[in-house]
């Protein structure tokens, strides 16, 4: 009787999705993150400014953002995937600088030979991660945008070193939009253009 009840409340919170949560708060040990057979790359920083020393762990599609408790235990803040419907596109470096803000550094390729790079900034506050910048380049002909999402300017490079041309313009003031509501590798922050 007892183990169907226990069966029973766990299938009635893993439909809630309430299970899923309480798994994501499990702290463990570093060694306890890793999948085995799996390529993956880490990053450490201070990503909540709390004084601790927290963990990123990345492969090429997917970003998983830990929290140290400060006991050499980690609890998943949250998982990013990469997407793209229209290119491959991959994660190529993930860097964090000594404030804790994040860069994850893609590149993607479409089926018409076209190729280029994204660079999202992100940083944590109000207890999530928050775009604060996106840079993009594209190859051909080679084109590189920056937005900056916290003083409203972008600046765009057009042209080959040589006689490469640089405009600022100012951007449309959107509120932040958290690294969850977007999509990382197909995000372009077009929303921002005065059109």
């Amino acid at each position: 009787m007892k183990k169907t009840i226990v069966i029973s409340a766990l299938a009635l919170l893993t439909c809630s999705g309430v299970y899923a949560d309480w798994t994501k708060s499990i702290a463990k040990s570093e060694s306890e993150l890793y999948t085995s057979g799996k390529e993956i790359a880490k990053v450490r920083g201070d990503f909540d400014k709390d004084g601790v020393t927290d963990l990123a762990i990345y492969d090429s599609k997917t970003l998983s953002i830990y929290f140290s408790n400060g006991y050499a235990k980690y609890i998943l803040h949250d998982t990013y995937k990469v997407e793209n419907e229209y290119a491959d596109s991959r994660i190529i470096d993930v860097t964090v600088n000594d404030k804790g803000v994040l860069r994850i550094e893609t590149e993607w390729t479409n089926d018409r030979g076209a190729s280029g790079s994204d660079t999202y900034v992100a940083r944590f506050q109000d207890n999530d991660f928050y775009l604060i910048g996106y840079d993009c380049t594209y190859n051909n002909p080679p084109t590189t945008y920056s937005f900056n999402l916290l003083t409203n300017r972008a600046v765009t490079v057009s042209g080959y070193v040589d006689d490469a041309k640089t405009k600022t313009m100012a951007i449309k003031k959107l509120p932040l939009k958290k690294l969850s509501e977007i999509k990382i590798g197909e995000y372009k922050c077009d929303d921002h253009y005065e059109y």
